[in-house]
């Protein structure tokens, strides 16, 4: 049985599937049973937070996020790691939820959510171009249908040139600062 979840489903469900994601798509937890299961406590903490839904959310995305290889924190490493770790990381949560939350994510929740999300949509746009840059346009792919063998012959040529010498320099949708970041990444 698969379960569809969206825009139309309860709360308890879009946070159950929310935390589900943010634990890293455990394969044990992918079924209706878990998630449908893992709703209603979802739904308790999230009213008992006081938070609307998408102020919960990114305390969910805070708490199951880990720490930056290079040791930058932008969320909850032990919560992420504690919950990452438990055989039922909802009852882990739920056990946990008034420290993490009332007394470590509520006092700086004003300055870390702001950031979190700056940072969140700067890895979705970079997820994004790396995707689009995955599946590079060729030059065989844009001559017509009745093209002529030698304007096919030179089409391959230029894709072999291509793959050879690769164009360096921003990704369509890129500025050069956030190619320049890109780029220096593995140098930080």
């Amino acid at each position: 049985m698969k379960l569809r979840i969206d825009s139309q489903s309860p709360v308890g469900l879009r946070l159950a599937y929310r935390f589900w994601i943010e634990l890293g798509r455990p394969a044990k937890f992918r079924n209706p049973r878990t998630l449908q299961a893992w709703a209603p406590k979802m739904e308790s903490l999230w009213r008992k937070s006081g938070l609307g839904y998408a102020e919960f959310k990114w305390f969910l995305i805070w708490a199951l996020r880990k720490a930056e290889p290079d040791g930058t924190n932008y969320g909850n490493d032990w919560t992420a790691r504690n919950l990452r770790a438990a055989r039922d990381p909802m009852a882990s949560l739920v056990k946990q939820f008034s420290v993490t939350f009332y007394d470590i994510f509520m006092p700086k929740a004003d300055k870390i959510i702001p950031l979190l999300v700056s940072v969140r949509e700067r890895e979705d746009r970079e997820a994004a171009l790396a995707a689009q840059a995955a599946k590079p346009t060729r030059w065989v792919d844009v001559l017509p249908k009745d093209a002529e063998p030698w304007e096919i012959e030179t089409a391959r040529h230029m894709d072999e040139l291509d793959a050879a010498f690769p164009e360096i320099g921003p990704l369509p949708g890129e500025t050069v600062e956030e190619w320049v970041m890109r780029e220096t990444a593995p140098l930080r």
